[in-house]
C-alpha cells in the first residue's frame, strides 16, 4: 500500500476545530500506519490566519512525528519554522518564485532552508518539467472527479497516472477523488503516496485492523440498520464517521475482508469504546447511520448497537470477589446494567451496545463481550 499524505482543508467538513482534526487525521488510528505528510490547505484566508492555524495544528504533527506542510502560503510557512517542515506549491503559485528559468534555484534555496517541497502537477508536459526541479515530490491529478475545489483539472484517470508515475523523476502523490478502494489502485499505478482528505485518511489508515474474533457479524455504529446487509448497501465508505469519532473508535475493514463488508466501519470496544457523541450519525451523508442528538435518554431509547453479555467464568464478581467496574463505568447504569444484592452484574434490555464495560473490565481477556445487534442473541 502506498504511504498517505494527510491533507486537512480548512474550515473542516465535519465541523471539527483545527486540533480536533488533526488529530483524527494524524493520531486517530495508533494501530495503524498514519500518514507520512499532513498538508494544512487553507484557501481564502490571510498569512496570519494560517500562522494561528500552524500553531494549533503544528504541535500536534510534531508529536506524531509527521511533517506538517504548508500549502501556497511561503511567509506563513517560515514565520514558524519550529513548526513547518514543507511547503506545497501549485503551478500558479511557481510564478511566485520568479521566471521559470529562476524556479529551480529558488526551490533549492527553500530547501537549503530545512522545507521539503511539492509540486502539483496536472499533465505529462508539467511532470516532465519538474525533472528539473529539485522538489522532494510531485502531486499528480486530479484522478478521478473531486469536491475538494471549485475548479478542479480535467480528470487524468488511472491510465494517465501510471503514465505520470513512470515519467516522474521524483515520487508521485496521487491527488483528487480518490477513496479506500481507489487508493489501492493508485499505488499499483506505481504512486508512492495517496493523498488523502478528512472523508478518506480515517478509513485508509485504519484498514491494517485485526479481524475480530468469535463474530461472524461486526458491531457497527450508532443507528445502523440491524440488517447487515442492508447496512453495507447504504454505507457509501466515504470514511467521514471515522474522521469525526470522538475517540477513535470507529475502525474500518480492509479491503481484503469483503465478507465483512470491505471499507465498511465497526467498532473494536476491545480497544475503544464508543462514548455516545453520536457525531458519526450527524455528518453520515448516504443515511447508512441516521441523526440521533446528543441526549441520553433520546440515546437510550433510539440506539441500539448491540448488547454486553457477561462471561461468568471470567467476572470477577461471579468468582467470588467484589468489582463491580463494569456498572461503575456505564453510562446508563441502572438502565443496561444492574448489580444484584449479592454484587453481580446482570445486563438489561436497556444495553445499547456501546462496550464502555468491556473496555474498562479489569479481566484479561474481559470479561465482557458484545454481541451486535445484527447477530442478535439472547444468552442462555
Amino acid at each position: 500500500m502506498a504511504g498517505l499524505y494527510a491533507i486537512l482543508d480548512w474550515p473542516h467538513a465535519g465541523g471539527l476545530d483545527a486540533a480536533a482534526a488533526a488529530r483524527a487525521l494524524v493520531g486517530g488510528c495508533p494501530e495503524g500506519p498514519g500518514p507520512r505528510l499532513f498538508q494544512l490547505r487553507c484557501k481564502g484566508v490571510d498569512t496570519s490566519t494560517r500562522i494561528a492555524l500552524i500553531e494549533q495544528v503544528g504541535p500536534i504533527c510534531r508529536a506524531a512525528g509527521v511533517p506538517l506542510v504548508v500549502n501556497d502560503d511561503l511567509d506563513a510557512a517560515l514565520a514558524r519554522p519550529d513548526l513547518v517542515g514543507g511547503l506545497h506549491l501549485g503551478q500558479d503559485d511557481l510564478h511566485r518564485l520568479g521566471a521559470p528559468a529562476a524556479w529551480a534555484a529558488a526551490i533549492a534555496g527553500l530547501r537549503k532552508r530545512g522545507l521539503l517541497v511539492g509540486v502539483s502537477t496536472h499533465d505529462l508536459a508539467q511532470v516532465r518539467a519538474s525533472a528539473a526541479w529539485p522538489v522532494d515530490y510531485i502531486g499528480f491529478g486530479p484522478v478521478l472527479a473531486t469536491r475538494s475545489k471549485a475548479s478542479p483539472e480535467p480528470c487524468v484517470g488511472f491510465a494517465g497516472l501510471t503514465a505520470a508515475c513512470a515519467s516522474a523523476a521524483r515520487p508521485v502523490v496521487a491527488i483528487g477523488g480518490l477513496d479506500a478502494a481507489s487508493a489501492l489502485q493508485a499505488a499499483r499505478c506505481g504512486a508512492a503516496m495517496v493523498a488523502a482528505g478528512a472523508s478518506m485518511v480515517g478509513l485508509v489508515a485504519r484498514t491494517a485492523s485485526p479481524r475480530l474474533e468469535g463474530l461472524s457479524l461486526p458491531v457497527r455504529p450508532p443507528t445502523a440498520s440491524p440488517d447487515d446487509d442492508a447496512f453495507r448497501r447504504a454505507c457509501i465508505r466515504c470514511g467521514l464517521c471515522g474522521t469525526v469519532c470522538e475517540n477513535g473508535c470507529i475502525r474500518f475493514f480492509g479491503a481484503d475482508e469483503p465478507e465483512m463488508g470491505a471499507m465498511t466501519p465497526y467498532l473494536d470496544v476491545r480497544r475503544r469504546s464508543c462514548t455516545l457523541c453520536m457525531r458519526c450519525t450527524n455528518i453520515c451523508p448516504s443515511g447508512a447511520l441516521r441523526p440521533v442528538a446528543d441526549d441520553l435518554q433520546v440515546i437510550a431509547e433510539k440506539i441500539d448497537m448491540g448488547r454486553a453479555k457477561v462471561e461468568r467464568d471470567l467476572c470477577l464478581s461471579y468468582l467470588g470477589r467484589i468489582c463491580g467496574y463494569c456498572h461503575d463505568v456505564c453510562p446508563l447504569p441502572g438502565k443496561a446494567i444492574k448489580l444484584t444484592t449479592h454484587g453481580l452484574p446482570v445486563i438489561q434490555d436497556g444495553c445499547v451496545g456501546c462496550g464502555r464495560c468491556v473496555e474498562h473490565c479489569p479481566q484479561n481477556p474481559s470479561a465482557l463481550t458484545l454481541v451486535p445487534a445484527s447477530a442478535w442473541q439472547v444468552p442462555s
